[in-house]
């Protein structure tokens, strides 16, 4: 049907006797009919909807990479040496592995002889130029041979023009996490733990690159929104040293006389932002595992609780492990929610979320 246009208004004569103007004030309003036809249409259509959602995706603050632009000298070396490197791409796995072991052997024989020339310690040869740029060669190849364990940890750092004590931290700190059954790298060099229920995430980049300028703190961020925090180191150690010791007393229980020494300042302090977001997780997370069956309960990484929104994050490394976990239609899920509830109370919610 074709639409009723206004007319338009003519313009006025001043000059001619007064007329009375007319104006179209018609408005196209459907009809009855017309409204009955869409009541019924929209009455016939299929409604969606959503499922409920289950799985999540660990979610990880910003992570700048390394700024180690300033020593072009050092740059050099890691381009020369990368280059050597990659004329022995056409040997196999362990043909490279068997290079790498023996010239690595070679190198640190050749530093150890130099160092000992001269009665140096093991923590002087950064000092020495000549034993420091053979103790930077060993630590990244060092890098090379294990550049694919814990999730490629040590692919998520630039190392053209970080010194070779930095390296070695970097290399110490990866050895440690391979061991660490508390914590686990989620990208980007970011390690996850999780502290009586609290997630707490350690920013090896940040850190990095702020002990390479000069600045002291060790960064991290606690809780399900991420809450940064600052514990404060010493310059004359790396900063991956510091997280390294981090990963170790995470092991070990987080012992309350090493938390007591990690008090900082106001709302930077850890210690503020766990008891902030902490409560009795201790007591759900155990309530959890006794609820689910062997089996499933090797699935678990971790489990993070929050009280302030009474949700509940059962972590898994993978995705199937997730999907097992929830089982067909969150079946598994679904009877660990209603037994929390029972327990808890009816606003608890629980998902499973996959930290890599």
């Amino acid at each position: 049907m074709q639409r009723r246009r206004r007319p338009r208004a003519q313009p006025r004569n001043i000059f001619a006797p007064t007329e009375r103007r007319i104006v179209n004030r018609a408005r196209t309003r459907p009809t009855i009919s017309e409204n009955v036809q869409t009541t019924f249409q929209g009455s016939n259509r299929k409604k969606t909807i959503k499922p409920k959602k289950h799985f999540l995706t660990l979610e990880t603050p910003y992570s700048p990479e390394i700024d180690a632009t300033q020593n072009t000298e050092l740059i050099e070396d890691y381009r020369e040496l990368r280059d050597r490197l990659e004329s022995f791409s056409e040997y196999n796995s362990n043909q490279k592995e068997e290079f790498l072991r023996y010239r690595i052997l070679k190198l640190t024989e050749e530093s150890d002889r130099l160092a000992e020339q001269d009665g140096l310690g093991p923590f002087d040869h950064w000092k020495r130029d000549d034993i420091s740029k053979i103790r930077r060669e060993i630590e990244i190849l060092k890098v090379e041979l294990s550049k694919d364990q814990n999730d490629g940890f040590l692919q998520s750092f630039q190392l053209d023009g970080l010194p070779g004590n930095y390296i070695r931290s970097l290399n110490l700190l990866n050895d440690v996490l391979s061991k660490s059954r508390t914590c686990i790298h989620v990208g980007n060099g970011q390690i996850y733990t999780v502290k009586e229920g609290v997630r707490i995430i350690f920013c090896t980049r940040k850190t990095t690159n702020l002990f390479i300028t000069g600045n002291e703190n060790i960064i991290a961020y606690v809780g399900p929104n991420n809450k940064k925090v600052c514990l404060v180191g010493k310059n004359e150690i790396p900063g991956p040293d510091w997280i390294a010791n981090m990963v170790m007393i995470s092991g070990a229980g987080w012992p309350q006389q090493i938390m007591d020494k990690l008090e900082g300042e106001g709302r930077l302090s850890i210690n503020y932002q766990l008891k902030e977001w902490g409560g009795y997780g201790i007591t759900i997370e155990e309530f959890i595992r006794t609820e689910l069956t062997k089996i499933k309960e090797e699935l678990i990484h971790s489990i993070e609780v929050c009280l302030q929104f009474q949700q509940i994050w059962i972590c898994t490394k993978s995705r199937q492990e997730a999907g097992k976990l929830i089982g067909k239609g969150g079946q598994h899920i679904s009877k660990l929610t209603n037994a929390v509830r029972e327990k808890y109370g009816k606003n608890w919610g629980i998902h499973v979320q996959s930290i890599l």
